[in-house]
């Protein structure tokens, strides 16, 4: 996990990352100003972190069939 991700993660409320049942979040590098979307985001962890990785410019959006 690189530093940029760890630095992301303390701003993700601690209720996200105990809920956290993922498999794995392999963030490429360099997604200032991207857009990316994650199908099956659960409790949108992954979307918390790049959503900060992508940065003012870019978009996170996460896509979950849960109604929560």
């Amino acid at each position: 996990m690189s530093q940029e991700v760890k630095q992301a993660l303390k701003n993700v409320h601690d209720e996200i990352i105990t809920k956290y049942y993922g498999c794995g979040s392999p963030f490429p590098e360099c997604l200032e100003g991207m857009t990316v979307l994650d199908l099956g985001s659960g409790t949108g962890w992954d979307v918390y972190v790049v959503a900060q990785l992508v940065g003012p410019k870019g978009t996170a959006i996460g896509v979950d069939m849960t109604d929560e």
